[in-house]
């Protein structure tokens, strides 16, 4: 025991297992206790010693477990149909994380080589460092010692790093009360796998981070990360703000500017309608008047023809007259199917001729007064 016994037993207070702490089963190989600790994380112990004795009397070997369909190995665990379907991944997840790094399913030399069998359950990450530490102790009978647990004992300012195992051994023991070995491994094991990473250690979510001297760097470093990423936020944030207010108003302006312009189309087209209008009145005021000059043209026209016609044969060459009625009709029928246009400009000329008329007239009358005027004088 030393003076900082004390500590450890405090930080392994702080931390809670992800899992409960496994209990080993009699006569059962490595990889049959790692399996029942995965087992016990869904099941009770006694729950898991059925089940593992369940799938030992279900399956060949343990290979042929692992290629079997999750739900199959959910009945073979004596689940009812849609349940147990997560601990059964579980099982297959195991089974094909030790066969893709051993290339087999023996973890028996684990018992041979402490330190190359430390750096192997390093690899085993679905495993976890908390249970494969535990995996450890049942196969070297104490507790393990790996650089993992190194790393996180060094940042807490506990031990000096060192790449002896055997040194570091000999650092660790009196750290750590000999009935409580092996919950400290298994703390610093889930500590070392969920926070403390080599690299990127995620200090701020450490339970253990006020203990650390690491930690407490990292975490400040954090939260001043995080306040300037909460300051960059809020520009953001404003500068959003800011550009959708810009964008408001500009969409606000066409629509504005659209609207303008659908009420410019709108007038525009009423007027032309109106235009169109007033030239469809204008047109049939024209017609009809056109109609009624024609009207009036084909009325004088007969007259005239009946007229001449009178004169001519007088009232014995009445039947004659009747004969020749037709050619008239066939004038008066010409006459119709001129347009409204020359029949407005024949009535045109007819009126400015006879203006015309009227004014030599007007201006012979006028000529012969003063020729008369001359006349007199000169006789007197």
């Amino acid at each position: 025991m030393t003076k900082k016994t004390p500590t450890t037993a405090k930080l392994i207070q702080l931390v809670e297992l992800e899992w409960p702490r496994p209990r080993p089963a009699e006569e059962a190989t490595l990889l049959e206790q790692g399996m029942l600790a995965v087992l016990q994380r869904h099941l009770s112990y006694e729950e898991s010693i059925g089940a593992l004795d369940a799938l030992r009397a279900g399956y060949d070997d343990w290979n042929e477990l692992r290629v079997t369909q999750a739900q199959d190995i959910a009945s073979d665990l004596g689940f009812e149909p849609g349940e147990g379907k997560r601990a059964a991944q579980d099982v297959r997840t195991y089974l094909q994380e030790v066969f893709q790094q051993t290339h087999g399913l023996d973890l028996e030399f684990l018992r041979e080589d402490p330190l190359q069998s430390s750096r192997f359950v390093v690899q085993l990450r679905f495993l976890g460092l908390a249970t494969s530490y535990y995996l450890l102790s049942l196969a070297s009978g104490e507790m393990p010692v790996t650089t993992a647990m190194v790393r996180v004992l060094d940042r807490f300012g506990l031990m000096a790093r060192t790449s002896s195992m055997r040194k570091a051994r000999v650092a660790i023991e009196p750290l750590v009360p000999a009935e409580g070995q092996l919950e400290f491994a298994m703390v610093l094991g889930q500590v070392a796998s969920r926070w403390c990473d080599s690299r990127k250690p995620l200090c701020w979510e450490c339970p253990l981070h006020e203990k650390c001297t690491v930690g407490k760097r990292v975490y400040r470093d954090w939260q001043t990360q995080q306040a300037r990423l909460a300051a960059q936020r809020v520009r953001e944030q404003e500068r959003t703000r800011k550009r959708r207010e810009t964008e408001e108003r500009k969409r606000q302006r066409d629509l504005e500017r659209r609207e303008r312009e659908a009420e410019r189309r709108r007038r525009g087209e009423e007027r032309r309608r109106e235009a169109t209008k007033r030239k469809l009145i204008q047109e049939r005021a024209r017609r009809e008047t056109a109609k009624r000059k024609a009207a009036a043209a084909r009325k004088k026209a007969s007259k005239k023809t009946g007229k001449k016609t009178g004169k001519k044969t007088g009232k014995k060459t009445g039947k004659k007259a009747a004969i020749r009625k037709k050619p008239v009709r066939k004038a008066a029928a010409k006459a119709v199917r001129k347009s409204a246009t020359k029949a407005v400009r024949k009535s045109a000329r007819k009126s400015t001729a006879k203006a015309s008329r009227a004014g030599r007239k007007v201006a012979r009358k006028a000529a012969s007064k003063k020729a008369a005027r001359g006349g007199s004088a000169r006789r007197r």
